[in-house]
C-alpha cells in the first residue's frame, strides 16, 4: 500500500515538473529605461521618456517621466495587475481609467480603458539579451471588446511602436 502510494507521488510530481520545465520564464521587465528617440515612433506622453518598472507576479508598476514644452518635468505612475482589471493609479477604489495585463508567450498584453474614446492596447516585449524593451500602442478607440493575444488584433490597426534601452543610473 505505502509502495503505491509513493508511486503515486512520483508520477504526479513527474508530470508537474515536466510541465514546468517546458515553460520558459517571463520577461521582467523591472528596470530604469530611456527611449531610443532615434528607433521610435512620435513622443506619447504616457510611455514617457524614461521609465522605472518594478514587476512582481501580480503587478507591474511603472513610471514615465518627461520634460514638457515648458521644460518641467512630468511623471505619470502606473499600475498594470496581471489578469485583473483595475484603476491605472491610485489604489482599487481609484476613479481612474481600468487596466489589465495578460501574458500572452512572452509578450505582455495590455488594455487600457476599454470602451472608451481613448482605449488603447500595448505590446510588451524584451529583446532576447534583456538590453531593450519595446512597447507598441494601438489606439483602438471605443471598442470595449477585446483578446489579450497579439494575433487577435485585427491589421487595420496600426501600431507606434516605442524602443527602450537599460539605463545606467536616472537621470
Amino acid at each position: 500500500m505505502a509502495a503505491a502510494w509513493l508511486v503515486t507521488v512520483f508520477l504526479c510530481g513527474s508530470v508537474v515538473g515536466t510541465g514546468a520545465e517546458g515553460q520558459q520564464p517571463r520577461p521582467d521587465f523591472t528596470g530604469e529605461w530611456r527611449m531610443d528617440v532615434a528607433r521610435s515612433a512620435r513622443r506619447l506622453a504616457f510611455h514617457g521618456d524614461y521609465l522605472r518598472i518594478v514587476q512582481s507576479p501580480t503587478i507591474i508598476t511603472f513610471t514615465a517621466t518627461w520634460v514638457d514644452e515648458l521644460g518641467r518635468t512630468q511623471r505619470l505612475p502606473w499600475d498594470l495587475r496581471i489578469d485583473r482589471w483595475g484603476p491605472r493609479r491610485g489604489g482599487d477604489q481609484s476613479r481612474q481609467p481600468l487596466v489589465q495585463a495578460r501574458w500572452d508567450g512572452q509578450k505582455l498584453i495590455v488594455i487600457k480603458a476599454p470602451g472608451t474614446g481613448y482605449s488603447a492596447v500595448w505590446i510588451w516585449s524584451l529583446s532576447d539579451d534583456g538590453s531593450e524593451l519595446s512597447i507598441e500602442s494601438i489606439n483602438i478607440g471605443g471598442l470595449d471588446q477585446w483578446a489579450f493575444k497579439e494575433a487577435a488584433i485585427p491589421r487595420a490597426f496600426g501600431r507606434l511602436r516605442h524602443v527602450f534601452t537599460r539605463a545606467a543610473s536616472r537621470p
